[in-house]
């Protein structure tokens, strides 16, 4: 029997560990570890849907106060109305407003059901230079406390309170349908700021000016985002729209809205043939204007069959919010 040299038996101890080396780190290469390949899991992630409304904005609070030069009125619901025009887009993508409430007698009035009102409940701010305060408390009304001439240049002013309340009504059903506010001293604002009350020709002048504009669009935006937050708001602001066209081929169904509508794939909608229900739709694809979408449980088509253009595509919930 001829045995392995000394030498040469320690070569093939190396050969072998090397291997045993290479067997052992298989997943890893050049590039890092390698990839385990998996099947793709196509199935389309279920999502509650949450469509744009559209609401108006309707006469508010009639919370009116002095302010310390004695003379100037600040109207705060006129405030308020000019400040959710430019604050509701920028609070949310769930709600568009189509302007002011129109009276009952104008020829768009029907199409505004739904309506934002509200406003400030609680306004409250001193000139402690002064020894002034003035402002507005629901229930109570103006609760200024003495004025002053000669209040010339920028003046401190310390914002002791804001409190703003919205909600929506829906016009139609008579019921508030989602209730949101919003608190000055819970968001972390600088409430001593100054002011001018030199040369104001409307109370709306004092509200513009940048610091005390900041304070209450602040207020306004967060009371917004809080209305959108209550499930209620996406449950009982109705929204309907109306399947365009059927196709067999594809399995899908079109139906009106679409990106610019906040409509998502995965969104859940109800098909309705008048107020017989067909069955639940699972959104697939979203273009701008229009969504495709399929039917969850119809494996022999049957439900896409009954479903004809003109039915009805409303939103699937799980069930009532509390």
């Amino acid at each position: 029997m001829r045995f392995v040299g000394t030498h040469r038996f320690r070569q093939l101890i190396v050969v072998g560990a090397v291997f045993s080396c290479l067997f052992a780190v298989q997943d890893v290469h050049a590039f890092g570890k390698r990839r385990v390949l998996t099947k793709k899991n196509n199935k389309t992630k279920e999502s509650q849907a949450y469509p744009v409304r559209d609401a108006s904005i309707g006469k508010l609070y009639d919370a009116q106060f002095y302010l310390p030069d004695g003379r100037t009125r600040v109207d705060s619901g006129l405030a308020l109305q000019e400040i959710l025009l430019t604050e509701i887009p920028r609070a949310t993508t769930k709600l568009r407003t189509n302007g002011l409430e129109q009276e009952s007698g104008d020829s768009d009035a029907p199409k505004q059901r739904f309506v934002i009102r509200g406003g400030i409940t609680a306004f409250e701010a001193n000139l402690s230079e002064w020894g002034l305060k003035f402002g507005y408390h629901r229930g109570v009304g103006d609760i200024g406390e003495g004025s002053a001439v000669g209040l010339d240049g920028e003046v401190k002013v310390t914002v002791g309170r804001l409190e703003v309340d919205f909600y929506i009504f829906d016009k139609v059903r008579r019921e508030i349908v989602g209730v949101g506010s919003g608190d000055a001293r819970l968001l972390g604002l600088n409430l001593n700021v100054t002011a001018s009350f030199n040369d104001l020709e409307t109370g709306l002048d004092f509200v513009r000016q940048q610091k005390i504009a900041t304070i209450f669009r602040s207020v306004v935006r967060e009371a917004v985002k809080n209305l959108m937050k209550d499930p209620r708001t996406n449950f009982l602001m109705d929204w309907e729209s109306t399947v365009a066209s059927v196709d067999t081929d594809t399995r899908m169904l079109t139906f009106a809205g679409g990106a610019r509508d906040e409509i998502k794939v995965g969104d859940l909608f109800e098909i309705y043939s008048g107020h017989f229900p067909i069955g639940t739709v699972v959104v697939n694809s979203v273009a701008r204007d229009h969504s495709r979408a399929s039917y969850k449980d119809d494996p022999s088509n049957g439900s896409l069959r009954e479903t004809r253009e003109g039915d009805r595509v409303l939103i699937f919930f799980k069930g009532a919010p509390h």
